[in-house]
């Protein structure tokens, strides 16, 4: 009795491959397929998330704090105004306005990634952050708000402005690039990211802080 004649696996190795099955953990090709169907999944599921009852949720919190925050942006401006012709406050700016960048590169070379997780995490924060500057830039139009560098009145609304400072559009892309990654790897350490942005719009007197907590 030969054992390792009626071993299957032993002869795994001699079955020819079969050209017209697909390469299991492959990736999606990127460059070469259309953007439409590469986003579809995404987008059919973002659909059918938003009317979840979880997600309202989140969005009827998320306002609650926003609205919440708006309590402080007087003692924000305040801080501004105090340190932002300092050194440190300026590194911090032009590092703060330099992630949403290094967030959006980082999530287009996952999205050419061998790795099929890899790939469809980055390809998933490219969708993501389009969507977010999307409708940051809705916000803008519709809530109409003047920036700390147009007045002193943190509740001064002028709907349909095209230089409104709510919510923060460095805050929305930049939280729209790293959210897929924080979430399928348990990341949620990358949100400091959020800090360093948020802190940096608000020193260069660019937002007040309840832009850059609606923008989060």
């Amino acid at each position: 009795y030969n054992l390792s004649e009626n071993r299957a696996l032993d002869r795994l190795a001699d079955i020819d491959e079969d050209p017209s099955l697909p390469e299991l953990g492959g990736s999606r090709n990127v460059l070469n397929t259309p953007f439409l169907t590469l986003a579809e999944p995404d987008l059919i599921a973002s659909g059918k998330g938003f009317f979840q009852g979880s997600t309202m949720g989140h969005i009827l919190l998320g306002t609650g704090i926003t609205a919440l925050s708006s309590v402080a942006d007087r003692s924000f401006h305040s801080f501004a105004d105090r340190n932002g012709n300092k050194g440190w406050a300026k590194g911090v700016t032009n590092v703060g306005n330099a992630l949403p960048y290094v967030a959006l590169g980082g999530a287009g070379l996952a999205a050419l990634s061998d790795s099929t997780r890899l790939a469809d995490t980055g390809f998933a924060a490219l969708l993501s952050t389009g969507l977010s500057v999307g409708m940051s830039y809705g916000l803008k139009y519709a809530v109409g708000r003047e920036g700390p560098d147009q007045t002193t009145n943190p509740f001064f609304f002028k709907p349909g402005m095209s230089n409104a400072s709510f919510p923060s559009t460095h805050e929305s892309a930049l939280s729209g690039a790293i959210a897929p990654f924080a979430r399928e790897y348990g990341a949620n350490w990358l949100y400091g990211a959020n800090v360093i942005t948020g802190l940096g719009r608000i020193l260069s007197n660019n937002h007040w802080f309840s832009d850059t907590v609606g923008g989060s």
